[in-house]
C-alpha cells in the first residue's frame, strides 16, 4: 500500500527533482507503481537517461535502479524499500541548487549586501508540509518605536550604491539586484510538483550562466532563475522559463510577460505557479511552446515600476529574451495585477520601440490614482494608502497630515518623488503616470490592445479612475475589453493568466482576438467564504453602487462616489443607529428594467446638482467636467434638507452625461469632511434613487461589499488609529474589499 503525499511531501532527494508523484509506502517488498507522463517517459529512455527509485531511510536518501519502465502505461514498477516516501527520479533531471538571492550575510561587516551567485536571505520562502501551504517568514520592518523608519535599515544595508542609506529615494528601492527571500529546497520542488501535476513535465532550476546548449532539448520547463538584467547603477532581476524540449534554432516563440515585487517571492509564490500552469496548457493542450518572463520591475520594496529606468531595463530584458530564448520581438503579451498592471501597461507603452512589441497586455485592478487625484484620496475611504506610502517612502509617519521629511517635503509629496522622481502633479498628470497623456499616447502608438479589468469597492482607488482610463483610451483608438468585478475590491473577477492564455492563443492560432466591449461580473454566490467565484452578469443598464467609507475620523475629508446611468436622481444620507429607519431596504429595479420606486414619499427630494440651494429640478450644479462636487465650500448637501430626525445628507442631486464618458454611465464624487454633522459614533447608510422615467423613487441597494459585513454602517472615530496596525486593517477591510454598497 502506499499513499500519496500531496500535503506532507517535506521529501528532498539531494539534487534530483521527482519525475512522479511522491508517495508514502507502508512496508518494504511491496510491489507498487508511479505514473510518469508517457512523454517525458519516452524522452528519457530514447535519450538513454538512467532512471532511480529515491526513498528516505532515516535521515538519508537513498536510490536504486531495480525498477522496471511500461512506456505503454506510462508507469515504472518498483518493490518498496521500506516505510516512508518514495519517487522516480531521472539523472539528468536535477535543480541547480542552491536558489541564488545574489544576497551575502558577510557583506558590509555582518549588516549584508548584494553578491552576485549569493543565496542568503532576510526571510525565507518554504513549503509547511503538515499544512499543505506555502510559507513566508521575514521581518524586515522596524519595530524599535524610536526609530523614524520603516525597515531595518540600520540593521541590514539595503541599498548597496550606498550602505549607510536609511530609507528609499527615487531610483534607490530595495531589492533592485537581490531577493529578500532565500528558497528552501522543499519550496522548490514544490513549484516543479505543481508543474508536473498539471502538465506531467517538471521544472528545473538553471544557473544564469548555464550555456545555451545544454538547455536545448531538454524535456522539462528550465528556469533561467534571477538573472541580473540592465547595465550600471539602475538594474533588476528577471526570470525566464524555457517550455519543455525548447530549441534555440526554433526563434519563433511567443512570450508571457509579468512584472511584480520581490523576485524569489515572485517565481515561486505569487506568479511563477499560475505561469508554469499557463504555459504547460498551451504545450500539453496546443503544442505550443512558449517562454515566460518573470521580472521584479526594479524591487522588491518602494518602487511601483514608474521610474524612467525601467525602459533601458525593459529593452534589455526582451534584447536577451529574443536574442538567447527565441522569442517572436512582436509575439508578447504582458499581464499583471495592481502593481504588475502598471508594469505591463508600461512594458507595452516603452517610448524606444526598437526591441520589441507588446501584442496585448492584461491589467488588473491597476490603481490609476498616481498624480492628482491623490489629493482626494488619502483619507479612511481608501485605507491601505496610507501604509503603501509609509512603506514607498521608508518613513513610519509619513501618513501623517502633519508630518514632513528632512527637506521639508509632506508624505505625499515624498511618496511621489520616491516612486516617480517628482511631486509636480502637472507633470506626473501629463507625462509620468499610467494615465498620462504621453503614456496613453504611446500605448497607441505601438499598437497594444488592452484588456482592462477591475474590482469595484478597492480600497486602493476608486472605480471612476478606470473608467476613465479605458473611455480615453478608446477616443485614442486603443482597443479595449473592460471588465468591472461588483464587489471584488482589490481582487481579480477574471484570473489574469486565464486572461493571458486567450491572448496567447491568439497568436498561436493566428485568429484574431477581439478586444472590445464591457463585460460585467458578479460573486457567482453570496455565502460569505465563497466570495471569490464570479460568474457573467447580462446587463442593460449600468449597475448602481457607491463607494464610501466604512470608518471616518473627526476633522477628515472622506470622498464618497456614487455610480449609476445620466439623468438619475439619487439623495444618500447617513442615519444614527439610535433612530429607527423608515423604511430599511426596499424594493430595487432589476438591472437594465425601471426602478420600481417605493410609496413616493420622497419624491419631492432636490433633483438638481452636488449642492442645489434653489430646489430646482435640474438647476443649480455645482459638479465639474470629471463628476466632482467642487462647490467652493466642499460641501455636497443642501445643509437643511435632511428629511427624518438626525438623518444627515452627504450627496444629492442629479447625475450628469459627463463628457468623453460611454453612453448611459455617470458619477458623481463628494469630498467633504462630514463629521462635524455627526455627532454620534455610529450611522447607517441610506440610499434613494430614481432612475430616469420612473414615477417614484427606491430605497436602498441589497449588498454591502464585504462578505461578513451586511450592514451598511459607518462608524465614526475621534482619532486616526496609526494605519500600520493591523487593527486598522481590521476595522475597514476584508479580503482586501473595500466598503459601501452595490445593486449586484
Amino acid at each position: 500500500m502506499m499513499e500519496r503525499m500531496d500535503k506532507v511531501d517535506d521529501f528532498v532527494p539531494d539534487n534530483y527533482v521527482p519525475i512522479s508523484a511522491v508517495v508514502r509506502c507502508e512496508a518494504a517488498g511491496t510491489s507498487e507503481r508511479l505514473t510518469v507522463s508517457r512523454p517525458l517517459l519516452e524522452a528519457l529512455t530514447e535519450r538513454g537517461h538512467r532512471l532511480y527509485l529515491a526513498w528516505s531511510e532515516g535521515m538519508e536518501i537513498c536510490y536504486t535502479a531495480e525498477l522496471t519502465v511500461d512506456l505503454a502505461q506510462g508507469e515504472v514498477r518498483f518493490l518498496a524499500q521500506g516505510q516512508g516516501p518514495h519517487a522516480i527520479v531521472a539523472e539528468t533531471i536535477v535543480h541547480a541548487y542552491p536558489v541564488t538571492t545574489h544576497w551575502s550575510a558577510a557583506m558590509n561587516g555582518g549588516r549584508g549586501g548584494f553578491q552576485p551567485g549569493a543565496s542568503d536571505g532576510l526571510g525565507q520562502i518554504g513549503w509547511d508540509a503538515r499544512e499543505g501551504r506555502r510559507t513566508i517568514e521575514g521581518q524586515f520592518r522596524c519595530d524599535d518605536e524610536r526609530s523614524p523608519y520603516y525597515f531595518r535599515s540600520e540593521r541590514y544595508a539595503l541599498w548597496p550604491d550606498d550602505p549607510d542609506a536609511r530609507t528609499m529615494a527615487y531610483e534607490r528601492y530595495i531589492g533592485e539586484t537581490y531577493s529578500l527571500y532565500s528558497v528552501s529546497e522543499a519550496a522548490a520542488l514544490r513549484l516543479s510538483a505543481e508543474a508536473l501535476a498539471h502538465s506531467g513535465y517538471p521544472a528545473l532550476l538553471r544557473r544564469t550562466d548555464t550555456p545555451l546548449a545544454e538547455l536545448e532539448g531538454v524535456p522539462a520547463f528550465q528556469l533561467v532563475h534571477n538573472v541580473i538584467i540592465g547595465e550600471g547603477a539602475h538594474r533588476s532581476l528577471a526570470t525566464y522559463i524555457l517550455p519543455p524540449h525548447w530549441q534555440r534554432g526554433a526563434a519563433d516563440y511567443p512570450a508571457v510577460f509579468s512584472g511584480f515585487y520581490d523576485q524569489n517571492e515572485n517565481v515561486f509564490s505569487t506568479v511563477g505557479p499560475d505561469m508554469l500552469r499557463l504555459i504547460g496548457e498551451l504545450y500539453t493542450e496546443r503544442g505550443a511552446g512558449v517562454v515566460g518572463i518573470i521580472w521584479n520591475g526594479g524591487g522588491s520594496i518602494g518602487t511601483r515600476t514608474l521610474q524612467q529606468s525601467i525602459y533601458a531595463n525593459l529593452d534589455a530584458l526582451f534584447e536577451r529574451a529574443i536574442r538567447d530564448f527565441g522569442v517572436r520581438e512582436d509575439g508578447i503579451v504582458t499581464v499583471g495585477g495592481s502593481r504588475g498592471g502598471f508594469a505591463s501597461l508600461l512594458a507595452a507603452a516603452n517610448p524606444s520601440r526598437q526591441t520589441y512589441r507588446v501584442r496585448y497586455a492584461v491589467c488588473a485592478n491597476v490603481p490609476f490614482l498616481i498624480g492628482t487625484p491623490l489629493l482626494t484620496m488619502l483619507n479612511s475611504t481608501h485605507p491601505i494608502l496610507d501604509q503603501a506610502m509609509c512603506e514607498d517612502t521608508g518613513y513610519k509617519d509619513a501618513w501623517r497630515k502633519d508630518w514632513r521629511d528632512e527637506q521639508g517635503r509632506s508624505g505625499m509629496e515624498r511618496f511621489l518623488e520616491t516612486t516617480v522622481g517628482t511631486s509636480e502633479l502637472a507633470e506626473i498628470d501629463e507625462a509620468r503616470s499610467p494615465a498620462s497623456e504621453t503614456v496613453m499616447r504611446r500605448l497607441a502608438a505601438n499598437g497594444t490592445q488592452v484588456l482592462q479589468s477591475h474590482g469595484t469597492h478597492d480600497p486602493f482607488t476608486a472605480s471612476w479612475l478606470a473608467y476613465r482610463w479605458v473611455d480615453r483610451a478608446r477616443a485614442l483608438g486603443i482597443p479595449v475589453r473592460h471588465e468591472i468585478g461588483y464587489r471584488f475590491g482589490h481582487n481579480n473577477c477574471v484570473p489574469p493568466m486565464a486572461s493571458a492564455k486567450r491572448c496567447l492563443e491568439s497568436i498561436v492560432s493566428g485568429e484574431p482576438l477581439e478586444m472590445a466591449g464591457d463585460y460585467h461580473y458578479v460573486r457567482a454566490s453570496e455565502e460569505p467564504a465563497d466570495w471569490s467565484r464570479a460568474a457573467l452578469l447580462e446587463v442593460e443598464r449600468q449597475p448602481l453602487f457607491l463607494e464610501a467609507p466604512k470608518v471616518v475620523v473627526r476633522g477628515a475629508a472622506n470622498d464618497f462616489t456614487f455610480y449609476g446611468v445620466p439623468g438619475m436622481d439619487y439623495r444618500l444620507t447617513l442615519m444614527p443607529v439610535q433612530a429607527p429607519t423608515s423604511g430599511e431596504v426596499g424594493e430595487v429595479g432589476e438591472v437594465g428594467g425601471v426602478g420600481r420606486g417605493g410609496d413616493g414619499s420622497d419624491s419631492g427630494v432636490n433633483g438638481g446638482g452636488c449642492d442645489s440651494d434653489d430646489g430646482g429640478e435640474g438647476n443649480g450644479s455645482h459638479r465639474n467636467n470629471d463628476g466632482y462636487c467642487c462647490d467652493g465650500n466642499d460641501g455636497c448637501d443642501s445643509g437643511d434638507a435632511a428629511s427624518a430626525a438626525g438623518e444627515v445628507v452627504v450627496m444629492e442631486g442629479r447625475l450628469e452625461a459627463l463628457p468623453a464618458l460611454r453612453p448611459g454611465f455617470s458619477y458623481a464624487v463628494c469630498y467633504r469632511d462630514i463629521t462635524a454633522e455627526l455627532p454620534g459614533d455610529a450611522y447607517r447608510y441610506r440610499l434613494r434613487y430614481r432612475l430616469p422615467g420612473a414615477a417614484g423613487w427606491s430605497e436602498g441597494l441589497p449588498h454591502t461589499p464585504q462578505p461578513d459585513h451586511p450592514e451598511p454602517m459607518l462608524t465614526v472615530l475621534e482619532t486616526q488609529p496609526n494605519p500600520l496596525q493591523p487593527e486598522w486593517i481590521g476595522m475597514t477591510l476584508q479580503h482586501f474589499i473595500g466598503w459601501g454598497l452595490s445593486e449586484v
